[in-house]
C-alpha cells in the first residue's frame, strides 16, 4: 500500500473517530425529533444560499484564470467548481476535486498555469477567511473566551496574511530571488501569479466572487441553525462560522468532516448555541454540500471520452 494510501485511509480514520466522539459527547438526545421537525422552508433557503456560493467559488476561480490570461467560459469553470466540491467532500484525500480541476483545464492553460489557478483559489478562500478572521478581532476579544485561545485566534489570522506580504515584498526582489534554494524557486511562480492578481482592475473582478464565496456560506449555516430552533442573532453566526470554517481547512479530514462538527459544538455554545444544535446543524451543512455539488458529477459523467480527465 503506498504512502498516499495509507494518509487517505488515516483521514478516514480521523474523519470517523472525530464525528464518533463528538456526537458521544454532544448529541443531543431528542436529536431525531429535532431534525425531523427543522423548518423545511429555511432548509430550502440555505440550500439555495450554498448553491449562489459555490457559484461563486466558481467565478472565483474563473477570475483566477483570467487574471492568468487564460479565457475560458465561466460556466465551465463554474461547472467543475461544483464537481471539485464533490470529490472534495467524499473522497479521502480531500485534495481529489482539485486534481480533478488541475486535469480538466491543463490542455487550456498548461500544467503551470492549471495547478498555479487551482493552488491560488484554494488558498484565496483560506486567505479571505482568514481576513475576515483578523477583521473580527475586535469581536472575539470581547467574547467571553480564554486568552489563550484569543492569542491563537490571532496569529492564526494574522500569521499568514502577514507572511503572504513578506513573500509578495521579497518576490519584487531580483536579488531577494537569488538567494533562495533552488528547490524554492518554484513557489515563487505561484506568488508572481498572486502579485498579478492585486493589480487594481483584475483585484476588483475577483473582489466580488470573494465576498461571495463566503457570505451565502456562513447564511446557509445561520438558516441551517436556525431552522433547528436556534434563535441567534445574525452577527453571531458572522463571528464563529469563519472560525469553523479556518478549524475544517486542517488537511486531518476528509473534506473536514468530524473537525468542522467538533469545532462549531465547542464554539457555538460561546455566543448561546446549544452544542448538540451547533453539532446538527453542522453536520447539515456538510450533508447540504454533497447535495448542491451533486450537479458536478453529472459534468464528471457526461464528460468527453477524450477529455484529460478521461485519458488520466
Amino acid at each position: 500500500m503506498g504512502r498516499s494510501s495509507l494518509f487517505g485511509l488515516l483521514k478516514v480514520g480521523v474523519s470517523l473517530a472525530c464525528l464518533y466522539a463528538v456526537w458521544r459527547l454532544f448529541a443531543p438526545a431528542n436529536w431525531a425529533g429535532m431534525l425531523a421537525g427543522a423548518d423545511m422552508v429555511l432548509v430550502a433557503g440555505a440550500l439555495g444560499m450554498l448553491t449562489l456560493g459555490q457559484i461563486a467559488s466558481g467565478l472565483r476561480h474563473w477570475a483566477i484564470l483570467c487574471a492568468l490570461n487564460r479565457r475560458i467560459p465561466a460556466p465551465e469553470v463554474v461547472g467543475m467548481a461544483f464537481t471539485g466540491t464533490l470529490f472534495n467532500q467524499i473522497l479521502p484525500s480531500g485534495l481529489g476535486g482539485d486534481v480533478i480541476r488541475a486535469l480538466h483545464f491543463r490542455t487550456r492553460c498548461g500544467w503551470r498555469r492549471s495547478i498555479g489557478g487551482v493552488a491560488i483559489d484554494r488558498a484565496a478562500g483560506l486567505g479571505f477567511n482568514l481576513a475576515t478572521v483578523l477583521l473580527l478581532m475586535p469581536v472575539y476579544l470581547a467574547l467571553p473566551l480564554p486568552p489563550g485561545l484569543k492569542l491563537l485566534v490571532a496569529l492564526l489570522a494574522a500569521a499568514p496574511v502577514a507572511g503572504l506580504a513578506v513573500v509578495l515584498m521579497l518576490a519584487r526582489s531580483r536579488r531577494a530571488r537569488a538567494l533562495l534554494p533552488r528547490m524554492l524557486r518554484p513557489a515563487l511562480i505561484g506568488v508572481l501569479y498572486v502579485r498579478r492578481l492585486l493589480a487594481p482592475r483584475r483585484f476588483a473582478l475577483l473582489a466580488l466572487p470573494l465576498l461571495g464565496g463566503l457570505l451565502p456560506y456562513v447564511a446557509c449555516f445561520g438558516l441551517l441553525g436556525e431552522s433547528l430552533g436556534a434563535d441567534l442573532p445574525w452577527v453571531d453566526y458572522l463571528a464563529v462560522v469563519p472560525l469553523v470554517f479556518v478549524a475544517q481547512q486542517f488537511p486531518l479530514s476528509i473534506g473536514g468532516w468530524g473537525v468542522r462538527e467538533g469545532a462549531a459544538a465547542m464554539l457555538f455554545p460561546i455566543v448561546g448555541m446549544d452544542a448538540g444544535t451547533a453539532l446538527l446543524a453542522s453536520g447539515l451543512f456538510g450533508a447540504a454540500l454533497v447535495v448542491t455539488s451533486a450537479p458536478g458529477l453529472v459534468l464528471w459523467w457526461t464528460r468527453p471520452a477524450g477529455s484529460p480527465i478521461a485519458r488520466a
